[in-house]
């Protein structure tokens, strides 16, 4: 089942991409459970009550006292990683909205049923891969596996391997790093210098020398790996 928050402060707005929403379901024989909110409190009281996670989560940029894009930036603090779709009326937030790594940002006035149906398809594309993608390691004789999406970053120090997860753990076994690199290929892992890789899901600024995490972390980048880096991200941002 895939899970759906949509969070807009216009019942009409919501009312119709739920239908939409339904129809796009039915047509492609997909299972989804739907939740609307008509502010991000109100969203936010019911993770808190409720602990359900969502798999994608709708967003009206303008709300009450909390906008779309602080909402965006709580869930991502929260460890939430479901792909956001912002829906707005103004396109002067897209740039802004990258901090929080949506999946899209569309335009209300300007994005057709067929758009808004593409664009879904793609996203439900990309929760199945993220899914999927497991990063196996060997502790003392024993396997372990750990979702990717859970990886903020590797360091490599010598023969040891040290895995920073979202969760705050760290994970420590021997590989090498070209072992790991083995694994993580068409994911949003990337190597931005000889000892680090990271989840660029979990980029929050990028500095000349290095880069800054969604948790504080300071991940330095190798002059060598700069460019790699930068077009990778942009092609995940537009993925």
């Amino acid at each position: 089942m895939i899970t759906i928050f949509l969070c807009d402060d216009d019942a009409s707005i919501r009312t119709h991409y739920q239908e939409l929403l339904q129809e796009i379901a039915s047509k492609h024989q997909l299972y989804i459970s739907i939740t609307t909110f008509d502010s991000a409190e109100e969203l936010f009281f019911m993770l808190e009550d409720i602990k359900i996670l969502p798999d994608i989560v709708y967003l009206d940029i303008q709300m009450g006292a909390m906008n779309g894009l602080e909402a965006a930036a709580k869930l991502r603090e929260m460890g939430v990683q479901a792909e956001i779709i912002f829906l707005s009326n103004l396109k002067e937030y897209v740039f802004d909205s990258f901090d929080v790594m949506p999946a899209n940002y569309l335009l209300k006035y300007a994005t057709t049923n067929d758009r808004f149906e593409a664009v879904f398809l793609k996203t439900i594309e990309n929760l199945t891969i993220t899914r999927e993608q497991l990063f196996r390691y060997d502790i003392k004789g024993l396997s372990h596996t750990l979702i990717i999406s859970d990886i903020m970053y590797l360091e490599v120090k010598k023969r040891i391997i040290i895995i920073k997860t979202r969760q705050g753990q760290h994970i420590e076994f021997y590989s090498t790093i070209t072992d790991v690199e083995k694994q993580i290929q068409g994911s949003p892992l990337v190597r931005v210098q000889r000892s680090f890789i990271v989840n660029m899901t979990y980029i929050k600024t990028f500095g000349k020398s290095e880069i800054e995490l969604l948790d504080g972390s300071l991940v330095p980048v190798g002059r060598t790996y700069q460019n790699v880096l930068e077009n990778r991200f942009v092609e995940f941002i537009n993925r």
